[in-house]
């Protein structure tokens, strides 16, 4: 497989040609193109014929189109991938913040795949509000995606999340060099860094101080403080994730139950501190979602739990529930792969040389946690993980897990006085 990005065109070029040479067996059977125009001819080389609607928008950087790659899951309201579905998306410029005014607003008619992923491109759709060249990339002012599913004739919201980068064409109008090595600083001093996207140079900003109790500042990738420790971020999909397991709280001994008694708790492998600080706290689940609305170990919460459950992350951020973990196991290729693209490829995991089936990493970084059982011991350092849901089902509770010698990152239910890992996603 070859790609021809329209970034390779020259300003002022519409077509790109790429030439295949080899044995006549390449004309047909051996040569597949998607296009909007091929051309094979009947000699030893088959030519493909790409045409580029892209236009370089006035001030931009010469020959890069003013579009924005975007890519998705669609799920259906009970969660499940929607496959092999036209399905019809309305996206959203916010502008300064997640609630913030719309200032481009645009809709798609997508097909997904037997996944249920799809993929489109930002500037590409039909306007229904502003124009994308008019979006003010570079006025100091952050901006956010709004993405939305229409089901029976009604928008489903699928989130909104920070656009953390943009194409360098898009800030070039307002570009300038900064004193400060290797980044470039716009009209409105905004600081920022050169990196690379699917190959496309990107601008990102430049690390901040983002932390709990100032999440406004926050941009994923940066590091967020919360009770005496520092949570890396990785940006998956649309989604921005803790990189590692909370290990907030103070440790009690396994043979106990944790308690709502506005004391945060939590167990440490073994009863040993120094678990805790390699794989992060284990909380059964009434604990991590903070007795929210009546919770507990034993009785469901009153009302039942609607949006995000805060549990015990930090302000901004929230528990999983089954539609979050749904769309990461979609970012990571569903079901049966996610497990080992989300693995930390680290030797923590005990059976080391076994762990790799695939070679994709998503720095999710999930550690071997193991897991308090109901009678207080603990088992399975080192070669499984499990990650609670904020869900419920029946008398137990969801949750994620993710084996050794496994690709899978099942979906499971467990009892809800074990002991098991968080991650923290954010709102």
């Amino acid at each position: 497989w070859a790609n021809i990005p329209a970034s390779a065109l020259f300003s002022g070029d519409t077509t790109a040609t790429l030439s295949v040479q080899g044995r006549s067996t390449i004309d047909g059977a051996q040569f597949r193109c998607i296009a909007t125009s091929c051309n094979a001819d009947t000699s030893n080389a088959a030519t493909l014929t790409v045409s580029s609607s892209a236009t370089a928008a006035a001030g931009t950087v010469a020959g890069v189109p003013g579009l924005i790659n975007y890519q998705g899951s669609a799920l259906d309201s009970a969660g499940k991938p929607m496959k092999n579905q036209t399905i019809s998306l309305k996206l959203s410029v916010l502008d300064s913040s997640s609630t913030g005014a719309a200032v481009y607003v645009e809709t798609h008619n997508a097909t997904t795949n037997v996944s249920g992923h799809f993929a489109i491109q930002l500037g590409g759709g039909t306007a229904i509000l502003g124009t994308f060249d008019s979006v003010g990339w570079a006025n100091g002012r952050n901006k956010y995606l709004k993405t939305e599913l229409s089901q029976n004739g009604t928008w489903v919201n699928l989130g909104t999340s920070q656009l953390v980068s943009v194409p360098y064409a898009l800030h070039a109008g307002s570009a300038s060099y900064s004193s400060q090595a290797g980044t470039i600083r716009d009209s409105a001093g905004n600081v920022f860094s050169v990196g690379y996207s699917n190959g496309q140079p990107t601008l990102v900003a430049a690390p901040g101080s983002g932390s709990a109790s100032n999440p406004g500042s926050f941009a994923c990738g940066q590091s967020i403080n919360y009770a005496g420790e520092s949570y890396p971020t990785v940006q998956i999909g649309t989604q921005c994730w803790f990189q590692k397991n909370v290990n907030a709280g103070s440790m009690i001994q396994g043979a106990n139950d944790q308690t709502n008694n506005s004391v945060l708790e939590k167990y440490c492998y073994n009863n040993d501190t120094a678990n805790c600080a390699i794989y992060g706290g284990l909380y059964q689940w009434a604990e991590a979602v903070q007795y929210q609305n009546g919770a507990s170990n034993t009785t469901s919460p009153s009302p039942a739990f609607s949006g995000n459950v805060k549990g015990i992350c930090p302000t901004g951020w929230h528990v999983p529930n089954g539609f979050d973990f749904g769309l990461l196991t979609l970012f990571c290729g569903g079901e049966n792969f996610a497990g080992d693209v989300l693995k930390s490829k680290s030797n923590h995991w005990n059976i080391y040389n076994n762990m790799y089936k695939y070679s994709y990493n998503s720095n999710f970084l999930a550690f071997p946690s193991g897991y308090r059982r109901d009678d207080g011991y603990f088992f399975c350092i080192g070669t499984n993980v499990w990650f609670w849901n904020s869900d419920e089902f029946s008398t137990e509770s969801k949750c994620r897990s993710i084996k050794y010698d496994g690709v899978n990152f099942s979906d499971d239910q467990n009892a809800k006085n074990f002991g098991f890992s968080v991650r923290c996603l954010k709102d």
